[in-house]
């Protein structure tokens, strides 16, 4: 837990900009204050704003005042989203700076398509640290920390956007979700073990400013499905232009319909639900963290890529532009309801993110900094872009023989393995980054409910001497403070002197010999058994500070 920190958040929802900014934002928040940090937002009043809604979420809210109409485009200005802003980045960036200058926050956030390094630079020197949030590589950045959560994204799309040293994460892993999609995550990926189509949520973003909610709802009143039970779910934001129209044609569906609003239970809906037919915003991962078969409808030009990639991954069908609904919906349902690939759909959709992002992303802001500025690395989940350099680095000589388990795995047997385990809410899978660069493996594998894991790890071959420390070091850190865990068990082989000596220079407490434990095929060997719990690990932690 923290105490003394203070983030600050600059982030709008308008008519324009949607309220997906905002709901991340918020996601974030809500896990920082979780740890016991101190969240206050800066938004402008637009129209169709979320302002109460922060508001009701228990965090303070300073309203910038609309200077100038929305839509209105600032002639100085070449950022492609600057009629977002509703005002001047100079002119934004000193009403700003007053209240920066009051709270003396460690972290500020930005979230807004409006605002680049021209806005950050300005207020730099009023803040501790700048973390951006972006999904579209277009424009410089000034900042310490930069999330794009978006499939396909790299950080080579941001090196040359950010300064030296900024830390860029990428990818879903990241993706900014509520607890309440971890916690749902296992019963709704075994709900879709067996599929079928009885439930339908439409789902096109808080505001909807094309009415898709509509075209859709027309498309299913006329589909023949081949459930006889078959259910619809509209969500809805309580700004959306459309809603009373959307509310009337629900009470005229043959199906029975109904139009949920501004609700806090997205999660459990979606969970007990099929098929979502939704746009491509934020949204997007939610499903993907409940495994949820989607057909995607591309609302905005910035959905367009994360559309392509989620499709090109198998995590979903793209049906393409509202103005395609009425062609294309009637033929994608039909293929879904009548042996469709809903289970396939959910399977790879769940591999791409697991709900825990948003305690990565805060593990960087609180806690991975610190480590990195004290040269001790960082530690991320593993991804799939991983898989083949950790195959490689367990399959090595070097690493292999000291594993219970000495032969080399295939490459089907290491995918399936990373099918299974990263889909397993009890099993965390991690990579230790030194250098900006993959250096090792992490495992935490927890027992029960009472906060204790096993742990194992193993470095990249040709790793530089002190580094098993420094991955310990980080690893511990992460399994303390992050999952919260109450104790870490460890086993090495008893002829890993180097394991040994580690688990010893770390805190670890031998617990005892289990004599003659593993046999190689050839020879019987000792296995070494080491426990380490959080109150020892605070009092070990403080000699590497």
């Amino acid at each position: 837990m923290v105490n003394d920190i203070t983030v600050v958040f600059r982030v709008d929802a308008s008519l324009a900009i949607g309220s997906g900014h905002v709901m991340r934002c918020l996601a974030l928040a809500q896990a920082v204050h979780a740890q016991g940090g101190v969240c206050i937002f800066l938004c402008r009043q637009h129209k169709s704003n979320l302002i109460n809604t922060i508001s009701e979420a228990g965090f303070k809210i300073y309203a910038l005042s609309v200077s100038r109409d929305n839509c209105e485009v600032d002639s100085r200005c070449t950022l492609a989203h600057s009629h977002w802003l509703g005002e001047t980045q100079e002119g934004d960036a000193c009403e700003c700076i007053p209240i920066l200058d009051e709270l003396q926050a460690q972290w500020l956030v930005v979230d807004h398509y409006g605002l680049d390094c021209v806005w950050e630079s300005l207020v730099a020197n009023h803040v501790g640290s700048i973390m951006v949030i972006d999904d579209l590589a277009d424009r410089e950045h000034c900042c310490n920390l930069l999330l794009d959560q978006n499939l396909g994204r790299k950080a080579a799309d941001y090196e040359s956007l950010v300064p030296p040293g900024c830390t860029i994460l990428t990818g879903p892993i990241y993706a900014l979700l509520r607890p309440e999609f971890l916690l749902l995550r296992a019963e709704s990926l075994q709900r879709r073990k067996t599929a079928s189509l009885n439930s339908i949520v439409v789902a096109m973003g808080g505001v909807d400013a094309p009415d898709a909610t509509s075209k859709v709802l027309a498309v299913l009143n006329r589909c023949t499905f081949s459930s006889r039970c078959i259910r619809i779910t509209v969500i809805m934001g309580a700004l959306a232009p459309a809603l009373s129209r959307v509310q009337d044609s629900a009470l005229a569906m043959r199906y029975p319909t109904q139009v949920l609003v501004n609700i806090d239970n997205v999660g459990s809906v979606m969970a007990a639900s099929d098929l979502v037919i939704g746009a491509v915003g934020g949204s997007a991962w939610e499903r993907c963290a409940l495994g949820l078969p989607t057909i995607m409808v591309v609302l905005a030009e910035n959905q367009r890529l994360g559309a392509l990639a989620l499709a090109a991954a198998g995590a979903g069908v793209l049906l393409g532009e509202v103005d395609e609904i009425e062609l294309k919906l009637p033929v994608l349902i039909g293929k879904l309801d009548c042996g469709g690939n809903l289970h396939d759909l959910s399977v790879a959709s769940s591999m791409l993110t697991d709900g825990q992002g948003v305690c990565r992303v805060v593990n960087h802001i609180l806690f991975s900094r610190d480590n990195v500025c004290r040269g001790f690395g960082l530690i991320r989940s593993m991804c799939m872009d991983d898989l083949h350099d950790v195959w490689q680095w367990r399959n090595h000589s070097d690493v292999r023989q000291y594993m219970l388990t000495q032969q080399e795995i295939s490459w089907a047997e290491h995918l399936a393995w990373f099918s299974i385990a990263s889909t397993d809410p009890t099993r965390h899978l991690l990579i230790y980054e030194f250098g900006g660069r993959a250096t090792g493996f992490v495992s935490f594998t927890q027992r029960g409910t009472g906060g204790i894991a096993d742990w194992g790890f193993y470095l990249a071959p040709g790793s530089g001497k002190g580094m098993g420390r420094k991955l310990g070091k980080t690893a511990l850190d992460h399994a303390f403070q992050q999952l919260n865990l109450h104790k870490v068990s460890g086993q090495s082989l008893g002829f890993n002197e180097r394991s040994i000596r580690l688990h010893q220079s770390l805190g670890f407490v031998q617990e005892g010999i289990l004599r003659d434990q593993h046999f190689d095929g050839t020879r019987y060997h000792d296995i070494f058994s080491f426990g380490l719990i959080s109150h020892e690990w605070r009092s070990a932690r403080e000699e590497f500070i």
